[in-house]
């Protein structure tokens, strides 16, 4: 069996809609790793996890983390720059600045 690794970066790789999506990605990767489960109600699909052989939704996350810190080409594109964590950060170092020159 493929490790999540191989399964999470072949949907990256495939789909563009994943990078940005992770509701997306993990419907992609249990896609590829049970295409039955995916016929299932999904309450039977989350009781049984385990026994489907399907990862949790945090654990694809990430490895999707992980993935696009290795291979910044696999980020969506609106991830380059301008991030919300990024856009925070900036705010909060304005607010710092303003309120050191009043």
């Amino acid at each position: 069996m493929k490790e999540l690794e191989d399964y999470v970066k072949a949907s990256l790789e495939l789909n563009e809609k994943c990078r940005s999506s992770n509701e997306l990605l993990y419907l992609s990767v249990c896609k590829q790793i049970n295409l039955d489960a995916m016929s299932m109600p999904f309450y039977l699909v989350l009781n049984q996890i385990e026994k489907l052989e399907l990862p949790t939704f945090v654990q694809v996350i990430k490895t999707k983390q992980k993935i696009m810190n290795e291979n910044p080409r696999l980020r969506p594109a609106d991830l380059h720059i301008g991030t919300r964590y990024e856009q925070r950060i900036i705010t909060q170092e304005d607010d710092t600045w303003r309120g050191s020159d009043a």
